[in-house]
């Protein structure tokens, strides 16, 4: 009897420790990304959030990822109305925003890109690797911080080696940054 209370004590300290962990000690679960905008279209889940880098740092960052297995986006350095009408850029761009927001740089994506040859067109073309690509717009707070509505527009397109799907072009949405100073 003696040796099932001492498990059971054992078991909800455990378990209150546990607890304590996710939310006192955990920084992970301080400073989850607010998700934005989470879509899917044209067979591509796009995700926008927020985040803060450890050196304080804000940038919007937009996933975009093919639900299709080999797939690949297009670079955001190709031109808009691709090469030759070969493709269509990953983009993510503000289109207006409030004047509590600066936006301090340039369109980043964090994966490199690779050039293909489209052989019959003898045509080069650059496009990042099948898979999930991130973009990156960074900011900074200039008035009150949060509550900041902005209209984004993203543009892309997904292809395989055998199939192109429909491409996105400027769609629009508007999108809220909450408070998170």
């Amino acid at each position: 009897m003696k040796s099932k209370f001492l498990l059971s004590v054992t078991v909800i300290l455990a378990l209150l420790g546990l607890a304590a962990g996710v939310f006192f000690v955990s920084p992970a679960y301080r400073s989850a990304s607010p998700v934005l905008l989470e879509i899917v279209h044209s067979d591509v889940a796009v995700k926008i959030e927020v985040k803060k880098s450890a050196k304080g740092k804000w940038e919007l960052l937009g996933t975009f990822k093919p639900t299709r297995e080999n797939f690949h986006l297009y670079s955001k350095d190709l031109p808009r109305k691709g090469i030759r009408g070969i493709g269509r850029p990953t983009l993510m761009e503000v289109v207006s925003s409030s004047d509590a927001i600066r936006w301090t740089g340039e369109l980043k994506a964090y994966q490199a890109s690779e050039i293909i040859l489209y052989a019959p067109l003898n045509l080069s073309v650059p496009v990042y690797p099948p898979g999930a690509v991130e973009l990156s717009l960074p900011f900074e707070w200039v008035g009150q911080p949060g509550g900041v509505t902005v209209e984004l527009s993203v543009t892309y397109m997904a292809c395989s080696d055998q199939l192109c799907l429909s491409p996105v072009m400027d769609k629009r949405f508007t999108v809220t940054i909450p408070s998170l100073q």
